[in-house]
């Protein structure tokens, strides 16, 4: 079972509030801002069970062992 909590942290070195999904205790990269919409947004994408991400491999070096 995975646990999503969507949070809301205030951060007292800079003063502002933010806000962030966390997944089983980890935060989820991407997901944080100072703006409350848009991050519930893309909490509410995740427990839809939308991607999170897409990635692409750009470059690739083998090297080979000696």
């Amino acid at each position: 079972m995975t646990n999503l909590q969507f949070i809301e942290e205030l951060d007292f070195l800079l003063n502002e509030v933010f806000y962030y999904t966390r997944q089983d205790g980890m935060i989820v990269s991407g997901t944080m801002s100072k703006d409350y919409d848009k991050a519930y947004k893309i909490y509410s994408n995740l427990i839809k069970g939308g991607e999170k991400s897409q990635e692409k491999v750009l470059y690739e070096v083998l090297i080979p062992s000696n």
